[in-house]
């Protein structure tokens, strides 16, 4: 992974539709939220995802992929501002990926909702390039 050159950290408020949405199971199993971890991953044109479930203490989860990350002001626009699962497919892109071209499997954030179920909190880091190509990052 290259090194990053600018790096956002901070609390991330959220509005009052995502809490909802977090609070509520969404999924039959803990495997099908696993998928949809998975399914974020394909979507951001990753090629490898690792999850680890820390076995036998389950005491964490971890789930790494190399897709494309997300920019923070993305983040912010989709999980703080408009709520997760806003919008059908992702706005103003094509229903494909940008890399390898895949179908869009989801809608934006529907994923997120996975972790909700599995464990308590969590945090997010997301590596991206930015409309420059300068490697960032956010936690």
């Amino acid at each position: 992974m290259n090194r990053i050159k600018e790096q956002d950290s901070g609390t991330i408020s959220v509005a009052d539709i995502t809490i909802a949405q977090l609070s509520h199971g969404l999924y039959r199993s803990t495997a099908t939220a696993f998928k949809e971890l998975v399914n974020n991953a394909y979507d951001a044109d990753a090629t490898v995802v690792r999850i680890d479930t820390n076995y036998p203490e389950f005491d964490f989860i971890s789930c790494v992929d190399n897709g494309s990350g997300m920019p923070l002001k993305e983040f912010l626009r989709y999980f703080r501002d408009e709520g997760i699962g806003s919008c059908i497919k992702r706005k103003g892109t094509k229903d494909t990926t940008a890399v390898y071209n895949r179908p869009v499997i989801g809608r934006l954030g529907i994923g997120m909702l996975a972790v909700g179920q599995l464990c308590h909190s969590f945090e997010i880091e997301s590596h991206y390039k930015d409309d420059d190509g300068v490697d960032k990052a956010f936690h």
